[in-house]
């Protein structure tokens, strides 16, 4: 009878380490769907916002275009900035041309280190 209990003890004792291992792996699987829901979510939450700003375009498109096409300012915006350019060129070359201008002393090193001295 004694052999009988052992056997059953030893039984039991080797389906208990069985079961913890069992419950261990039974965790990681349900920590795995949990992960796939979050990913889920993430895409879901991903695809939202796309819409909201794919939304956003639309109205943009819908109500400025039009407003655009109505009172176009880009030419007279654009001749502005031409404007605006030559005067600065202009500004620059001024500044370009000083004997005393940094510009002018660069230039000066960089033939002088290349060609030798000037003279002067």
């Amino acid at each position: 009878m004694e052999n009988k209990n052992k056997s059953k003890n030893s039984a039991g004792g080797d389906l208990k380490g069985f079961e913890d291992f069992m419950e261990g792996q039974n965790d990681e699987v349900g920590q795995l769907k949990v992960q796939k829901r979050e990913g889920n979510f993430e895409s879901y939450n991903l695809l939202e916002n796309d819409s909201k700003r794919l939304n956003k375009i639309k109205n943009i498109m819908s109500q400025k275009i039009p407003f655009l096409s109505k009172y176009d300012q880009s030419s007279r915006l654009i001749l502005e900035q031409k404007i605006e350019i030559e005067i600065l060129k202009n500004k620059l070359n001024e500044i370009f041309q000083q004997e005393s201008s940094g510009y002018q002393k660069s230039i000066k090193e960089v033939f002088d280190s290349y060609f030798g001295p000037t003279k002067s």
